[in-house]
């Protein structure tokens, strides 16, 4: 597949995500799939692995894409999650592609935190 299926292949995930159409999550991972959370210290192996994790989550996110950036079977999403339990997490997931399906989805996350003040004359407040 070319990068840019590719990368639509990365919009429909989050569309589905936002769907929580856990099937269409499904279909777009390879059968090889391999999910990683590094801070955690997991790993899930098997793409049906991965949809009960999703399934079973008990407050499963909705997400708002801010930026997804690669090229070829490397891409890369910037998303910030709202969790039914009302937690808000950022979020950095990596795509990587084989056969035009996800074969590795590593997640990186962080609570939003308050920025310190001694740095406010150099930075922009972001919305």
């Amino acid at each position: 597949m070319s990068g840019e299926q590719n990368r639509r292949a990365v919009e429909a995930y989050f569309e589905a995500v936002n769907r929580r159409d856990f099937g269409a999550m499904s279909d777009l991972r390879h059968d090889d799939f391999v999910q990683e959370w590094p801070q955690m210290g997991e790993r899930t192996v098997g793409k049906e692995n991965a949809r009960s994790i999703n399934e079973g989550h008990p407050a499963f996110p909705r997400s708002r894409v801010r930026r997804i950036s690669g090229g070829d079977d490397l891409w890369v999403a910037e998303t910030f999650l709202v969790y039914g339990d009302g937690s808000e997490w950022n979020a950095v997931s990596v795509f990587e592609f084989r056969d035009g399906r996800f074969v590795r989805q590593t997640d990186y996350f962080g609570p939003p935190l308050d920025a310190p003040a001694w740095r406010a004359e150099w930075v922009e407040r972001m919305a």
